[in-house]
């Protein structure tokens, strides 16, 4: 499985038949890789929420971070 993470998470698998899985609308065929059937599963607002949490970072954190030219987000 690999997960996609933007503001939401996609999670992606592929397999070379085609099944019905619950929780997953569908699949199709060669939408990642020719000739196999990808399936695809999200979870929305992941990016928006750990970048709420970054942002709740205590001030010695962020200090800390910027002392190493880094960012908490």
């Amino acid at each position: 499985m690999t997960m996609v993470m933007g503001t939401s998470t996609c999670h992606l698998m592929l397999n070379e038949m085609q099944h019905q899985v619950p929780g997953i609308s569908g699949s199709v065929k060669g939408a990642i890789i020719p000739e196999l059937f990808a399936y695809e599963a999200g979870q929305s607002a992941v990016g928006d929420l750990f970048e709420y949490v970054a942002k709740q970072a205590p001030k010695s954190y962020v200090d800390e971070a910027a002392n190493r030219n880094m960012d908490c987000i």
